[in-house]
């Protein structure tokens, strides 16, 4: 909340999952909300992109920011082009990887369908019963993922607009990311720069993406984003807030 005299501004900021129980409870309470959801298109509210904490918005904004879960702040930069050539891609590992935590459905079921298309290596505290948590391990994400041609980044659900760092830390690693969202709910990444995946596609044309080097050509050299992430709207955003405290 922010105060003025005695009357308040509430700003709610909703959990990390928008579909959760509760995630909204105070919104129709609230002055100004923030969300990860795309569904919501008012002057009160704004959608900040999960995977906005993944990236490099210059010195002034980076420091003091404590929670680098890819080992580093990505640059922008290298979601806009390949900065690893396609046949460096050829000479990696040619199968998957996928970090979990855990293998709750529907993780669980999609990964076990994946598997009889591609390989997939498993890290993290869903395969290693030695790691508690991921911040367990001896390495970071960037260090696994740049072993191998794709990244199974599977999300935890699926909410419009619940786009969170799992691509784009693929990507950034010189994987090709395979999703779980249908396009429909992609609404900030290049849906041809990944492979999306659901338990409705067929095993053989899978099969058959995954051996089609001219295909897999075609998806690896497209950018994961067309322009540049920006802070702008979130500066105006801000500004509202403190005009509604300075009129209030």
């Amino acid at each position: 909340m922010i105060k003025k005299d005695n009357a308040a501004i509430v700003v709610n900021q909703s959990y990390e999952n928008p579909d959760g129980v509760g995630a909204h409870p105070f919104w129709d309470e609230s002055d100004f909300f923030i969300s990860h959801s795309n569904l919501f298109d008012q002057n009160n509210h704004i959608r900040i992109p999960a995977w906005f904490e993944r990236i490099s918005f210059g010195e002034e904004y980076d420091n003091h920011r404590g929670w680098l879960g890819a080992g580093r702040l990505i640059e922008a930069d290298e979601l806009l082009y390949r900065k690893y050539s396609f046949s460096s891609w050829k000479d990696r590992i040619n199968c998957a990887a996928t970090i979990n935590s855990h293998l709750a459905h529907p993780r669980n079921a999609l990964l076990k369908g994946l598997s009889r298309s591609v390989d997939v290596d498993g890290y993290g505290p869903a395969f290693d019963q030695d790691l508690n948590t991921y911040h367990e391990s001896n390495w970071r994400k960037e260090e696994v993922l740049s072993k191998y041609r794709f990244n199974v980044a599977f999300e935890n659900s699926w909410f419009p607009g619940y786009n969170t760092e799992k691509v784009v830390d693929a990507y950034m690693s010189g994987c090709i990311p395979i999703y779980n969202l249908d396009s429909s709910m992609i609404c900030d990444f290049n849906i041809k720069s990944i492979i999306s995946y659901n338990h409705n596609d067929k095993e053989n044309k899978l099969t058959e993406l995954f051996s089609n080097e001219s295909k897999l050509r075609e998806i690896y050299e497209q950018p994961l984003l067309t322009k540049k992430p920006k802070l702008d709207k979130i500066f105006v955003f801000a500004e509202r807030i403190i005009d509604m405290a300075k009129n209030r």
